[in-house]
């Protein structure tokens, strides 16, 4: 756009302008793009063919892993800012710690399930092994 162009229209018009050369131009041809590639690929794949298995897999790969890997950069954003904030105003919102309260029972009730499933058999060891110390000596004391 040259200087009398943008002197003669109006600010809305320039506006406007941008909004259809930035926005919706690319929008309309990656939305174009789109349509062609699924065409060819209805064309190319028949029910009876082969590829309708490789290409819906192959489409769905396009869609699950960006999302998926878009997913994940949003919650870990989310979560180091809330944190990253809360460390600058030593604040920590009311359901966090709410959350926070519960992983630390969720820690307590794991810890304690485990030592309970873990005694019995470190208590059945241990005998075993005082058992077979108590043969082996008294093994040892025979022999002599």
């Amino acid at each position: 756009m040259d200087n009398d162009s943008l002197k003669t229209k109006t600010p809305r018009q320039i506006t406007k302008n941008e909004l259809i050369v930035q926005v919706y131009l690319p929008l309309f041809i990656t939305i174009i793009v789109f349509i062609v590639i699924a065409v060819f690929i209805a064309l190319d794949s028949s029910p009876a063919s082969v590829n309708v298995h490789h290409w819906a897999n192959i489409s769905v790969v396009f869609l699950s892993v960006p999302m998926i890997i878009s997913t994940f950069i949003t919650i870990a954003i989310s979560v180091a800012l809330v944190f990253g904030l809360s460390k600058a105003i030593q604040w920590l919102p009311v359901p966090l710690k709410k959350v926070h309260l519960i992983l630390l029972k969720i820690q307590l009730w794991l810890w304690d399930m485990s030592e309970r499933i873990a005694s019995p058999v470190i208590k059945m060891r241990s005998k075993v092994y005082s058992l077979r110390k108590v043969r082996i000596s008294r093994n040892n004391n025979h022999i002599k």
